[in-house]
This record gives C-alpha cells, sequence and structure tokens, in this order.
C-alpha cells in the first residue's frame, strides 16, 4: 500500500529522506468489529460469518461501504523506494511506525532480544493471555533483527529463512463418529472420511474429518459411534487425534474395506509403495472423470 501522503516528506526513525515510502502489512478486523457486523447480520434474518479471518477477507474484496473502516490496515514492514531498507532494523521499523500508528501498541506486542529463552517467554505470554488481545491470532513470527543478514539467508520455496512463523497448538475438541464415508479423487485415490456430530473449531462448523487411508482405521481401530478428538490446525482439513470414549456396541460397527469401485465397480488396486491406498484404475469411471474435471476448471 502506498502512502502518497508520504512522498517526498517524510523522515521516519532511522531512516534518511527519501522519495517514495511503501508500507507493507496486512488487513485486520477486531474482534468487536467481528461481532458488531454480525449483530447486524442477525437483525437483518442474515447468516452470521462463521470467523473473522474469513470476514475480514470478504470486508476487503467487498465494495459495500456499510462497514468501512472495520478493517484495519496493520504496517508491518517499511520499504524505500521499492526495497527493503537495510539502513534500520526490524524493531527500528517498529517503532517508526508506532510514531504514526496505534498498531503494535498493545502490552508492546513486540519484542527484541537476543536470547531464545526470553523470546519462547513472550510466545508463552501471548499464547496464554491470547483471548485478552483484541484481535484473533494463530502463532507469532520470529524475525532476524539486522536486515543486512537477510539476503545471506535468501529464502525457499515457501518462505524467507530469516522470518519463521511459530503457530500456536492447534484447537481440540470431542465429538462423535456417526458414519465413515469414502471419497474419490482425480487419480482415482480412494479416502476415508469420518462423518462426525458437528462441533465448532476456530470459527468453523466441522462435520467431516480425514482418517487418511484405510490402513489407518485399522491402526487406530477407528469404529462407528466412537467418541474422538479432532483439530484443525489453520485452515488445513480437520484431522483425527485419538480416540476417547469406544461405543459399547462397537463390535459390530467394524468398518468393511471395500474391494470394487462404489461408482463404476472396478477391482481396487493397492499402491504399489506401502500399500495403505486403493485406486480405482478404471480410466472410464464416471466418479473419476468428474472429479479430474472438478479439479481442472476450479484451477
Amino acid at each position: 500500500i502506498k502512502l502518497d501522503s508520504f512522498q517526498n516528506s517524510v523522515t521516519l526513525a532511522g531512516l534518511k529522506r527519501v522519495k517514495n515510502v511503501t508500507l507493507r502489512g496486512e488487513g485486520l478486523m477486531s474482534k468487536l468489529a467481528f461481532d458488531y457486523i454480525n449483530e447486524d447480520r442477525l437483525k437483518n434474518n442474515e447468516q452470521p460469518l462463521a470467523n473473522v479471518r474469513n470476514a475480514a477477507v470478504g470486508y476487503i474484496k467487498s465494495k459495500e461501504n456499510k462497514f468501512r473502516g472495520m478493517v484495519q490496515f496493520i504496517p508491518y514492514q517499511i520499504l524505500v523506494d521499492g526495497k527493503i531498507s537495510n539502513d534500520s532494523s526490524v524493531y527500528e521499523d517498529l517503532e517508526s511506525l508506532s510514531l504514526f500508528f496505534s498498531s503494535f501498541k498493545i502490552n508492546k506486542f513486540y519484542k527484541q532480544s537476543n536470547d531464545i529463552n526470553a523470546l519462547m517467554k513472550q510466545y508463552d505470554y501471548i499464547l496464554k493471555n491470547r483471548d485478552k488481545f483484541p484481535f484473533a491470532m494463530d502463532g507469532v513470527v520470529f524475525k532476524v533483527n539486522d536486515k543486512k543478514h537477510w539476503a545471506k539467508l535468501g529464502e525457499n520455496s515457501q518462505a524467507p529463512r530469516y522470518a519463521v512463523a511459530y503457530k500456536f497448538p492447534a484447537e481440540q475438541v470431542e465429538t462423535k463418529i456417526e458414519t465413515i464415508l469414502i471419497q474419490i479423487g482425480r487419480t482415482g485415490q480412494l479416502t476415508p472420511v469420518a462423518h462426525v456430530v458437528p462441533v465448532l473449531i476456530n470459527g468453523v462448523m466441522v462435520s467431516n474429518v480425514t482418517l487418511h487411508n484405510f490402513s489407518y482405521i485399522a491402526e487406530n481401530d477407528i469404529r462407528y459411534g466412537d467418541q474422538i478428538i479432532i483439530e484443525r490446525s489453520g485452515d488445513v482439513i480437520p484431522k483425527f487425534v485419538r480416540l476417547v470414549n469406544k461405543d459399547p456396541n462397537r463390535s459390530n460397527k467394524v468398518f468393511i474395506v471395500p474391494d470394487v469401485c462404489f461408482s463404476c465397480g472396478s477391482k481396487l488396486e493397492k499402491d504399489t509403495t506401502d500399500g495403505k491406498h486403493l485406486y480405482c484404475v478404471n480410466p472410464a469411471c464416471d466418479a473419476v472423470t468428474l472429479m479430474a474435471f472438478y479439479h481442472m476448471f476450479t484451477r
């Protein structure tokens, strides 16, 4: 986001006078704003929004001005003439931004230290008090403070090596398996999915949980009617964690592994690596063809 009002006139701590300053950051909706929006939606007989993250994305993309200002821009990095400035450290950038914004003035939200134990104490403090902060969060980021080292550290295919996201433990809830269904993918691989009593995790109502493969069901002795713990970390598919309470009548609720495809009736084959996955190898299978088209057009 380029701030035209800063052009040719800005002097930030640790920076020389420059022609162009760009602030890099993210959009954030507070819990208070999220609750206010949902109250308004309920008054108008509209479905409430599921979680604050998706709500923020939706309102950033929306052209509706009714709730203008509900999403706040949170800057965390300064670019000078389109480049990361090595004249200042990460800490100095945040201190400079705090002169113009109130974004980081929440119990001294960021911390500078050469002691990993001190940083982990800050992590533990934020984790323990996360519900007291005015916004939702799922972890913290550790950054190398001196930006002169960034170029040497470089990046991998997913993230820079000078910044590490340290996530909070995934939220876990208890639910009950109602039945086990089978999904088929575009490659013909069959995946068992547990349909559970719907539960709320991280603001999302979850009713399906992946069981990975058929061997996984046997290894964990998973059956219909069992009480289980599930978790959903970030935006990934909810997954099974462990059994909590076995169904008393589970002896006749064993999941039967199929030997033929539920769509075309072809005999299923095991993969050649570990033999844990089953595949429908019929090239004319309607279910596989449908998923292949779905994958192609959604991309």
